[in-house]
């Protein structure tokens, strides 16, 4: 069965109208958008219920459990804390948390429901009524419904985030790394939403990008507007597209024109890409067929709706690669650490307030065929039903050229939509 537009945003509205009768869900949403290189397998993928469940919290031997999850040849969606990186370097994380999150979570669902790129509609495990209530129904969107009391609360000041931004660039000074990805968080308490699937909807709709993703774990849920990806595996093929340089969108084409041409001039936001090009190439080395890993696109301009990105895409060919061996050499993901990554990583830990949880991490999907696609979770709000608080955090890359105020307004224009949504001040 092949949809158009409006049967695949009618589906999509369905299914998170859906997503409250469920502890399981997995809404992953391309927006009707296309990642760099034309590089995407599918419009949305849908994953309802958990025949079987992966939650692992502070475990030691976590991608040891994920590896034996995953080895049956079936569909498996799933999220990847940050701080996943324990498992695979010797590092610690020891920062306070407002939302605790699983380390990992994966869940092989009891329906997955997939719409190709062509538009092509497959159902797996649907039964008779669940797949009438998609097709026969016509779900409300209801209001967010967001009571709250209007405080946001954050373990790093301003001020002591520029301070931070100097004290990365006098490690760099000292040679200690050469780029480090700086981040903070924002705490939203006491807040009651009582809707969080249409706060995702809402989220989308002022920025749509192509690795969105809504997440349900009992009471946590994740809303991302993702335009990032981490690492892709089809037939064969490895693909990674990190971004690395923003700049802002403007109602004026000109100027709107002007400011993607000085993004792509710009020898600080090349800088800060093309070192994490050279640290993923290196990742990709370590499970590729030697010889085979190629920079596809370099400094690629991307326009969404917020913003202008630096995008660049680097593939490689792989044969006998499992997805927790990718893990080991790769995550987490070079575009939010810096680089020397394990130097990065220890520094962050020193330098930041807040335990990033599932920010930074990475959620996607594995398929039968042992493919997978998963994103890197930034542009994102974490919720916790449970205990009413709500958390997003934004960063960027610190190097030697930085200047902290420009850092600064950086990391605003990246909270911009959630801002908005939000009711929040810039």
């Amino acid at each position: 069965m092949k949809l158009d537009a409006a049967q695949i945003a009618r589906l999509k509205n369905n299914a998170l109208g859906l997503s409250k009768e469920f502890e399981d869900f997995f809404l992953l949403d391309s927006c009707g958008l296309n990642a760099p290189l034309d590089s995407n397998k599918y419009k949305c993928l849908i994953g309802i219920g958990a025949n079987d469940r992966l939650k692992l919290d502070n475990s030691s031997n976590a991608l040891e459990a994920l590896q034996h999850f995953v080895e049956e040849s079936n569909w498996y969606f799933g999220v990847l804390a940050y701080d996943l990186k324990n498992d695979i370097e010797v590092l610690d994380s020891f920062n306070e948390s407002g939302i605790d999150v699983p380390t990992v979570y994966f869940v092989q669902p009891e329906v997955v429901i997939s719409v190709d790129r062509d538009g092509v509609l497959e159902v797996h495990g649907a039964d008779p009524g669940l797949y009438r209530y998609l097709w026969e129904n016509e779900a409300q969107a209801d209001e967010p419904k967001i009571r709250w009391n209007g405080d946001v609360a954050s373990r790093m000041s301003e001020g002591a985030y520029l301070r931070n931004v100097e004290a990365v660039k006098e490690l760099i000074r000292n040679g200690d790394v050469y780029e480090l990805n700086l981040c903070y968080a924002k705490e939203l308490r006491d807040i009651q939403i009582e809707h969080p699937e249409w706060l995702f909807k809402t989220l989308i709709e002022r920025s749509p990008v192509p690795f969105a993703s809504f997440v349900r774990c009992a009471d946590t849920f994740l809303l991302s507007a993702s335009p990032e990806r981490f690492m892709q595996h089809y037939e064969g093929k490895m693909l990674s597209q990190p971004i690395k340089g923003t700049s802002a969108r403007f109602l004026d084409k000109r100027q709107d024109r002007m400011a993607a041409i000085q993004l792509e001039e710009s020898i600080k936001e090349r800088a800060e890409n093309v070192m994490i090009v050279d640290l993923v190439r290196n990742d990709l080395s370590r499970f590729s067929i030697p010889g085979t890993v190629s920079v596809e696109e370099l400094f690629g301009i991307h326009s969404f709706a917020q913003v202008h990105q630096m995008i660049s895409s680097i593939s490689s060919e792989v044969r006998d690669v499992s997805f927790t061996d990718v893990l080991r050499a790769a995550f987490p993901m070079g575009s939010m650490t810096g680089t020397p990554k394990i130097a990065a990583m220890k520094h962050i830990e020193m330098l930041e307030s807040d335990k990033r949880g599932w920010y930074s991490g990475s959620v996607g999907y594995i398929d039968p065929m042992g493919n997978f696609d998963f994103n890197v979770i930034i542009r994102s709000m974490i919720y916790d039903r449970k205990i009413q608080q709500l958390s997003y955090s934004v960063g960027g890359a610190i190097t030697i050229d930085s200047d902290p105020q420009q850092e600064l307004r950086e990391t605003r224009l990246k909270a911009k939509a959630i801002n908005e949504i939000l009711g929040l001040a810039e």
